[in-house]
């Protein structure tokens, strides 16, 4: 394909040089389609596999494999602050301002 868009981009006038790279250039795209079709395919039978089986692993690690791991880094997702200004990654300070959260709505509830 790259030999014929070269070709193409030598001489644009020349309509069978064209013909011949836009042919390529749509089949190249239908087998990747096809390849892409295939491999979602095969996850959603493997996926499908896990639920029936009722194996919850295999079915988690089917999932990561179709949206990838989590990608912070810090293997949570940040929190926002009270205030709202700033995110909360640590693990220590998540729990902090869950405490946090849930105390003020204990206080909510009982007025």
């Amino acid at each position: 394909m790259h030999v014929k868009h070269g070709i193409w981009l030598s001489n644009k006038q020349n309509r069978s040089n064209a013909h011949a790279y836009f042919e390529s250039r749509k089949s190249a795209r239908r087998k990747i389609n096809a390849m892409k079709n295939a491999w979602w395919q095969q996850r959603a039978t493997e996926l499908q596999l896990a639920v029936d089986s009722n194996n919850l692993r295999l079915f988690y690690a089917g999932l990561k494999q179709v949206f990838g791991p989590v990608s912070n880094g810090h293997g949570t997702t940040p929190l926002r602050s009270s205030e709202g200004s700033t995110l909360i990654y640590d693990r220590r300070g998540i729990l902090n301002r869950w405490a946090e959260h849930f105390f003020k709505c204990s206080i909510k509830i009982r007025q």
